[in-house]
Order: C-alpha cells, then sequence, then structure tokens
C-alpha cells in the first residue's frame, strides 16, 4: 500500500518483480504494461481475479486486467514469474493472482483522498529551454473502503468505490500552412 504506483492500479506490482523487463513500444503506448517476463512474449501474461480469467483480449497488453482493480479491494496479490503449477497453466508468462478482500466480524473502513500536482513536478527538459512553464497536472485519486458482518461469523461485505478525476495541459506542435500556401500559390 506504499508503493508509487501510477493510478494506483494493483497490476502494475508485477512490473517491480524479478525478471520482469520493461521495453516501451514507443509507437503506441509507453507504460508499466509494456513489457515481457523471462523472456517471453510480452501478451502471455495471465491475470486472475478470485481464480476468475480477467485478461484484457481485446488489447493483448502485457500486465493488464479488464477489470480495475483497487489496491484497498486486494486481500492478496500472488505472482509466478517463471514454472508455473499446474493449477495457473494456460501461459508460457507470467501468472498474477489476485484475490479480494472479504468482511470480517469487525466492521473494518478507510477514506483516502491521493493528489498529484503541477506544484510537485517537474518541467520537461524542451520546455525549460524554450521558457515554458510547466503543464498543467492535477490528478485526484479517492474513495472509500468499508467491510463487516452481515450474520456473525456467517456472512460479510465489502464494499469499495474509488474515483479519479484529471486535469492537464498539453503541449502540441503544428505547422500552419502560409497565406500563399492556402491560396495554392508555391511558397
Amino acid at each position: 500500500s506504499q508503493l508509487p504506483f501510477e493510478a494506483r492500479n494493483v497490476v502494475g506490482l508485477l512490473s517491480i518483480q524479478p525478471g520482469v523487463t520493461f521495453f516501451g513500444d514507443p509507437g503506441s503506448r509507453d507504460d508499466y504494461r509494456s513489457g515481457a517476463v523471462n523472456g517471453g512474449k510480452s501478451d502471455q501474461g495471465n491475470v486472475l481475479l478470485d481464480g476468475v480469467d480477467v485478461n484484457d483480449q481485446q488489447s493483448r497488453a502485457a500486465f493488464t486486467s479488464v477489470l480495475r482493480v483497487t489496491l484497498d479491494s486486494i486481500q492478496e496479490f500472488r505472482t509466478t514469474t517463471t514454472n508455473g503449477g499446474a493449477d495457473e497453466g494456460r501461459t508460457s508468462g507470467a501468472q498474477v493472482s489476485l484475490v479480494t478482500k472479504s468482511g470480517s466480524n469487525n466492521l473494518h473502513g478507510a477514506l483516502y483522498e491521493y493528489t498529484r500536482n503541477t506544484l510537485t513536478s517537474a518541467n520537461s527538459f524542451f520546455n525549460n529551454e524554450a521558457g515554458v512553464d510547466r503543464q498543467k497536472l492535477i490528478r485526484n485519486i479517492f474513495g472509500a473502503a468499508i467491510g463487516g458482518p452481515v450474520k456473525k461469523n456467517r456472512l460479510f461485505y465489502f464494499l469499495n468505490y474509488e474515483g479519479r478525476r484529471d486535469a492537464e495541459d498539453a503541449s502540441l506542435t503544428q505547422i500552419v500552412p502560409t497565406a500563399l500556401f492556402r491560396q495554392g500559390a508555391p511558397s
């Protein structure tokens, strides 16, 4: 819970395991989900949530789940990066098993908010060189979790909500045609 994750995505824990290599794809995406485990193909990871396959079959990206899994909803994160057993099987890459929290006989809860602000961000080299201010980036991730008994020693509940609000600016360079070019004349 104390590790810094982009957007607090728990599947990102795989990116810090031994044998995992990051190799960003500059053409499409350049994030922690773009990698391989022990030399395997990037789409050969297997993600299970409470024993159910939640792999992202559409984009075939590494280390992803089709369900947004929050840190506060996970009780256990297990990963096998090599020599998976028959119970894990299915792929040659990493096996990630997530187990969600359940309630208990006692009432437990949490409220949280994580803020990333422009004031704590560094400016890029090229913006500094051109005298351009930092781009605005404000990210708020907030939520609540509560769990407890419905019937003592028999039936429990656990609820988790997480929201995210982003506000950001981006630098953009565009080439604008000259007046002569717009009239069809050679420049």
